[in-house]
């Protein structure tokens, strides 16, 4: 006979099969064990991973909020530092008149020329280009310089070029000045 022609053996049904693993304590073991771990697994283990993903999820996304929180509390902080040094509400031709306030305090430097030129992000904000022309000795542009350095506002000297006057014996630097808008 070819192998593929032997009869299969039959299996006892599925009933005879289950009394004789009652019947077997070993076997009754395992089985009873297995239930008992299934029965646990799927009781109790799985929902209680579900609820840790969960509760770890909402941790994350919890402790990020106040991550975010702590760092804009912080971040308002120094705005409120420097909030008194922004002018409110100020344009190109507001910032030209503040320079040519500051400028007349110092009658020894005169100013050949004051232009603006638009304006340049600078972080979060934006300031204006102002391009000057002032005349006067070192010290009296240095004087002024300081003035501008230590201004209540905000303004930062963005590029400056002395050239000296050969007719007076003084010098004019020509300057970008930056000034913070608020």
């Amino acid at each position: 006979m070819d192998a593929t022609n032997t009869p299969k053996p039959k299996r006892p049904p599925l009933s005879a099969q289950f009394v004789s693993v009652l019947r077997s304590p070993i076997q009754f073991r395992v089985l009873s064990t297995i239930v008992i771990l299934g029965g646990w697994y799927m009781g109790f283990a799985m929902p209680t991973t579900t609820e840790i993903d969960e509760l770890t999820q909402k941790t994350t996304r919890e402790t990020k909020r106040v991550q975010i929180a702590t760092e804009v509390e912080r971040l308002r902080a120094q705005v409120a530092l420097f909030d008194s040094r922004l002018p409110k509400k100020t344009d190109s031709n507001e910032w030209v008149q503040y320079m040519l306030e500051g400028t007349r305090k110092f009658p020894d430097v005169k100013l050949s020329m004051i232009d603006t030129d638009g304006t340049k992000d600078v972080g979060p904000f934006k300031a204006v280009i102002i391009k000057m022309e002032v005349a006067g000795t070192f010290e009296t542009i240095n004087t002024w310089l300081r003035w501008v350095e230590s201004n209540p506002r905000l303004l930062r000297v963005d590029s400056i070029r002395l050239d000296p006057r050969k007719d007076q014996g003084g010098m004019v630097a020509k300057l970008t000045v930056l000034g913070v808008m608020g």
